[in-house]
């Protein structure tokens, strides 16, 4: 009896091992079929008009927004048409990042000034947002990343992103509270008159400002290069706040001045500003003790075919070139004889 009951289990194990290795395949072949599918259908470049319906899953078409923007899709039509979800079913790029999902970015392709977009960037996080996550959708604001709706509510700019306006007036309300009145008076101003206004606010930011490089190469091309301390060139250059941002400093080109890495260290360190007027320079300091005191000076000049010369002179009185460069009238005695040397091209002096 009991041999029967386990004879009889054995073969329905056995049938059911023989079913299921008959069907597997199979289950497991439509199974791969439907993936397959349904991945053709997330990554299809259909135009609207080509898009057809497929094992009853509608292609979607290559868009700027990511596949995680809602469609509808209508399939009542031998060609479907793809309608946009209302705005408010649009996500935001918090939300989006907040379910794990990846965001297909639009980078853009052309710099275009606009006057809206510089204001934006005077903000560093901003500034970061917009480089990476600009356009997820075209629809977003790039403030506070919800949709906006093509009508009065929204600022286009240039380079086809969108603002709500009462983002962009908080923002600019934030702008106008961190600087005095004068500089930014009116948040409704033309495009020139706002541009003239960020320009100010620039260089009156308390940190570095967003146009930084344009005016650290300004400084550097008025220096021809070189330190406007000491005078040499081929170090690292730096561009320095002679009165401090801390201090009540400004970004204004007036306030900055090129230096060397060794002077650069030496102001910050205490020693030279101590002794020596910055905008003045080391050089100048040691020209004016020399004169003072009738003394000589021992320095390297560089000449107009760049090559350089120990030379002694004795200075006797400053001078401009035609060009309007600093320089000084001084008995050479190399050339036994008066000539003019450019302060700028006068480097490890020396008064003996």
């Amino acid at each position: 009896m009991v041999l029967n009951i386990i004879l009889t289990i054995v073969f329905f194990v056995a049938l059911f091992v023989i079913i299921e290795c008959i069907f597997e395949p199979t289950k497991k072949a439509e199974e791969k079929e439907e993936r397959r599918r349904r991945e053709n259908a997330a990554h299809s470049t259909a135009r609207p008009e080509d898009v057809l319906t497929e094992g009853g899953i509608p292609k979607r078409t290559e868009q700027r927004r990511s596949h995680n923007v809602p469609e509808l899709v209508d399939t009542r039509k031998e060609s479907a048409t793809v309608r946009k979800a209302p705005a408010a079913s649009y996500p935001t790029i918090d939300e989006i990042r907040a379910k794990g999902e990846k965001i297909a970015r639009q980078p853009l392709t052309e710099p275009v000034f606009d006057p809206y977009l510089s204001l934006i960037s005077l903000f560093d996080h901003v500034s970061r947002e917009l480089e990476r996550d600009l356009i997820l959708s075209p629809n977003n604001c790039v403030l506070c990343r919800k949709p906006t709706v093509p009508d009065d509510s929204r600022v286009t700019l240039t380079n086809g992103a969108h603002v709500h306006k009462t983002c962009y007036e908080a923002m600019c309300k934030k702008v106008r509270s961190l600087t005095p009145n004068e500089i930014f008076p009116d948040v409704k101003a033309e495009d020139e008159a706002l541009f003239e206004r960020i320009m100010m606010v620039n260089d009156y930011w308390p940190t570095y400002p967003d146009d930084w490089e344009s005016r650290r190469r300004i400084i550097l091309e008025s220096a021809d290069h070189e330190c406007e301390s000491c005078g040499e060139d081929g170090k690292p250059l730096h561009v320095h706040h002679i009165k401090e941002l801390s201090a009540g400093g400004s970004n204004r080109l007036d306030n900055l001045i090129c230096l060397c890495e060794d002077c650069h260290n030496e102001v910050h360190n205490g020693l030279l500003a101590k002794d020596i007027d910055i905008r003045k320079g080391k050089n100048r300091t040691k020209i004016d003790d020399a004169i003072n005191r009738d003394r000589n000076i021992e320095f390297t000049y560089k000449d107009t075919k760049g090559n350089y010369t120990r030379r002694t002179a004795k200075p006797l009185r400053y001078v401009k070139t035609p060009h309007g460069a600093a320089a000084v009238r001084a008995f050479c005695y190399l050339r036994n004889e008066e000539r003019t040397f450019v302060i700028r091209k006068m480097s490890k002096m020396k008064v003996l």
